[in-house]
């Protein structure tokens, strides 16, 4: 008998557009400066402004803003729904 091989096509997710306007939520939610903000991350001020124009943070950042968002309540939320919502 003749075991079928299955296809697996790869899927890659999009990052959202809005991310920069649900980071200033998270930062508003935590009652954080921008500075603030970095130093919890472990990153660079500069990097965050990147972040904030529309480039994507790294695997190890967006862990790091995750488990940040923990924090409150809300927090894992106001990452993961649409900013316009």
């Amino acid at each position: 008998m003749v075991r079928e091989r299955k296809a697996y096509r790869r899927v890659w997710a999009r990052f959202p557009r809005d991310f920069p306007k649900r980071l200033d939520r998270l930062r508003d939610e935590l009652g954080l400066s921008w500075l603030r903000l970095a130093r919890c991350l472990g990153a660079r001020p500069a990097t965050v402004y990147q972040w904030r124009r529309g480039q994507k943070p790294g695997p190890a950042y967006l862990m790091a803003l995750f488990e940040l968002a923990t924090n409150t309540e809300s927090g894992v939320d106001l990452l993961l729904r649409p900013a316009s919502e």
